[in-house]
């Protein structure tokens, strides 16, 4: 039905149209899937990452309108719809890989903050590396993959 132009389909879906909606998520999910597959992103977190980048494209914000009406009809939908849907992965995966280290930072102050000691000699030399072990813990926290940098927030909060 919407074959004839993907410019009609764009519009079409930016005014909420079912059967537009149904034909580009029919068009666009296997290119999802892949960029998704490519930084790997799959099960709970590809569910959520889908839902982003459906509303980014269907559903206005304060900071943009729809960007369906962005698609302007030169190039191919599918391309333009992967290049959305990658950036918008990529930043969700940066908003993540924020929230993980500040969470693994909060509790590596809080170790050191909570963890008196009675030997003089050892509260000296914790709080003489301090820094060192705070630098070496987030260098080794930042070269972890995403998963690996979640089940340690999950076992360090346990």
């Amino acid at each position: 039905m919407y074959r004839r132009t993907l410019r009609g389909l764009a519009y079409a879906c930016s005014t909420g149209c079912d059967d537009a909606l149904k034909a580009f998520t029919q068009e666009c999910e296997g290119e999802l899937r892949a960029v998704a597959q490519k930084l790997k992103i799959f099960g709970d977190e590809l569910d959520d990452v889908r839902q982003i980048v459906w509303d980014k494209v269907f559903l206005e914000s304060p900071e943009h309108s729809k960007r369906i009406l962005e698609y302007r009809g030169a190039g191919r939908l599918l391309h333009w719809f992967r290049v959305l849907a990658a950036r918008t992965m990529l930043d969700e995966l940066r908003k993540a890989r924020r929230s993980d280290k500040q969470q693994l930072l909060a509790r590596d102050s809080a170790l050191w903050n909570t963890a008196p000691s009675a030997d003089p000699e050892f509260a000296n030399m914790r709080n003489k590396y301090k820094d060192s072990f705070r630098a070496a813990f987030e260098s080794a926290a930042h070269s972890l993959e995403p998963e690996e940098r979640r089940n340690l927030v999950r076992i360090a909060g346990s």
